[in-house]
């Protein structure tokens, strides 16, 4: 692969755990001759730093044999041992591109995290988690505290529009969309400590809708179900799923260069299409079969740019 790619490519932890390290050569072989640039997804690598924090020590053997694809994926050898390539947070994109901020919350710098994951994939379980013990509950704490806020904001927008008791939303899709970009721009604000000087929510909203259409149409669906049950689908893990949303519309490529997400969760999918960019997602099978179609993945990338709204 040449010095710039022509696509950026996020797995989710699913996607991962469904292929083998044989399969993992393969396509990071396809990856590099066609020029695309794996990226790992920083909360859910997170979330399974946080395994490590218990006593269980299945959790922590699973979490480690998932970095460690991870790794085959998206890392490579740096001077000073193994490192893995990133995307960018949410939480960091979203307050630079909203309230020109940028957050400096260490678990969101990727040079942290990709520090304990090195060290994960490397060093023997026990010794790891000794060595690392005060980092890793920190991050089991920050991440148990992130689903409690998520719950309590799908909790919230899920009613926003007072139909809860019908388990129906009883506006049009597309304000019921822009209901939701509303209240998470407010979300954000209360989470950086930005005071919002005027009512309204239109630009900002707009602004969410247009660069993430992929994760406000996730949003959406979560936050509808939420109406009928009166909790989030998957409880607090959903949070790590909207996070991977993100990863994918105009506001996610870096320099110019878009992202494709794989995974065969249907939400997703559901979500793309009904944003109008159903290609930007993929299921692991249609991904691995246009890396063995020569010349695909540059049309492919040229799709995304055509997309609409892009």
């Amino acid at each position: 692969m040449g010095d710039t790619p022509v696509l950026n490519v996020v797995f989710d932890t699913n996607t991962y755990l469904g292929f083998g390290s044989e399969v993992l050569i393969e396509i990071r072989r396809h990856e590099s001759h066609q020029g695309i640039r794996a990226l790992a997804s920083v909360w859910p690598c997170l979330e399974l730093l946080a395994r490590f924090a218990g006593e269980d020590a299945s959790k922590s053997r699973r979490a480690v044999a998932t970095l460690k694809k991870a790794w085959e994926h998206s890392g490579y050898a740096g001077p000073s041992g193994p490192r893995l390539r990133m995307h960018e947070a949410a939480e960091v994109a979203l307050a630079r591109g909203l309230f020109g901020l940028t957050p400096e919350e260490p678990l969101l710098q990727h040079g942290y995290v990709a520090d304990l994951i090195a060290a994960a994939v490397t060093l023997e379980v026990d010794k790891f988690r000794q060595k690392h013990r005060e980092d890793l509950e920190g991050i089991a704490s920050r991440v148990a505290a992130e689903e409690r806020r998520f719950i309590q904001l799908a909790r919230a927008l899920g009613s926003a529009d007072g139909s809860h008791a019908t388990g129906t939303w009883e506006v049009p899709p597309a304000q019921r969309v822009r209901l939701v970009a509303g209240g998470l721009f407010i979300a954000l604000a209360e989470q950086f400590g930005v005071q919002l000087r005027t009512r309204e929510l239109g630009p900002p909203a707009d602004h969410l809708i247009k660069h993430f259409p992929v994760a406000m149409h996730f949003a959406d669906s979560v936050f509808a179900q939420i109406t009928a049950t009166g909790v989030p689908p998957g409880g607090g893990n959903t949070t790590w799923d909207m996070k991977i949303a993100f990863h994918v519309g105009p506001g996610a490529r870096i320099a110019g260069i878009p992202t494709v997400l794989v995974t065969n969760e249907k939400r997703f999918a559901r979500a793309a299409m009904a944003a109008g960019i159903p290609t930007q997602v993929l299921r692991s099978d249609e991904y691995i079969a246009m890396l063995r179609t020569r010349d695909a993945v540059a049309e492919y990338s040229n799709t995304l740019l055509e997309a609409p709204g892009s």
